[in-house]
């Protein structure tokens, strides 16, 4: 096994199938990240949502996606021109996964692909005990979703932001103000009646309710430290509750 991964494991307990199949899922998230970074894709756009509090804040969550936006929009942009810089990181670490691009709706701006790779191959790589992988069924794949927003609201901030493992470098993502703002938008528009119904395994039902703790925390936080809510709309400035403002809303009611 690779050192890095080998050093990377080591921040898990892993006792079960799932504690493995977590580890390494998001093992491979933060090499896809690496390899993005090598092909320069983030040059042309920021990394956010809910992985991207895990993986640059060490917020502790069920996170299957990688989710981006581009730093401004563009219909030409493809994901497919990123899948050979991931297919050689993930490689170059022992992991073998295919890359697949999906076919954009015309109705969207969501440019998405997947990483696949069998689950029982990369529990071997990473040594999993036997135990763990004898009910494991030979032909499971693992998936890792990227999904790139084409065409992005207008006044997010960006920052660079360091990733040590496996090797140390460097990550464009939204600033923190804007990351809450992209989970209260998750919290308050996401058609909860429809992601219910397909929550029914238990990793999903556990990230459906991190979406309502995400929240809570993130409220938190921005109301210790005094953090200025600018809205969508209007461009106005807003400070938390208690504070010299009317709170978290105006006329247009888009406060991020």
């Amino acid at each position: 096994m690779n050192p890095a991964i080998e050093q990377m494991l080591e921040r898990y307990v892993c006792q079960t199938r799932d504690d493995y199949v977590r580890a390494l899922r998001e093992i491979l998230q933060q090499i896809a990240l690496l390899g993005l970074w090598r092909g320069k894709f983030f040059e042309h756009a920021a990394f956010y949502g809910g992985t991207a509090l895990r993986v640059l804040y060490g917020l502790d969550r069920y996170s299957e996606d990688l989710d981006f936006s581009l730093l401004k929009p563009s219909t030409a942009f493809s994901l497919g021109a990123y899948g050979d810089a991931l297919r050689r990181e993930l490689a170059s670490f022992g992991f073998e996964v295919s890359f697949e691009s999906r076919k954009r709706n015309s109705q969207s701006a969501i440019e998405s692909a997947f990483l696949k790779a069998n689950t029982l191959q990369q529990l071997i790589i990473v040594k999993a005990a036997a135990t763990v992988m004898r009910p494991q069924h030979a032909g499971e794949v693992l998936k890792i979703k990227l999904e790139v927003d084409t065409d992005p609201p207008g006044g997010f901030e960006t920052e660079s932001r360091a990733v040590l493992l496996p090797v140390p470098f460097a990550v464009r993502a939204y600033s923190l103000p804007d990351l809450f703002a992209g989970k209260m938008h998750a919290l308050l528009c996401r058609r909860w009646k429809t992601r219910t119904r397909s929550c029914r395994s238990k990793g999903r039902r556990k990230a459906c309710c991190e979406e309502v703790k995400i929240f809570i925390v993130l409220s938190f936080y921005f109301i210790m430290r005094v953090k200025k809510l600018r809205c969508y709309a209007c461009g106005k400035q807003y400070l938390p509750h208690g504070r010299s403002s009317p709170g978290f809303s105006c006329s247009a009611g888009i406060v991020r």
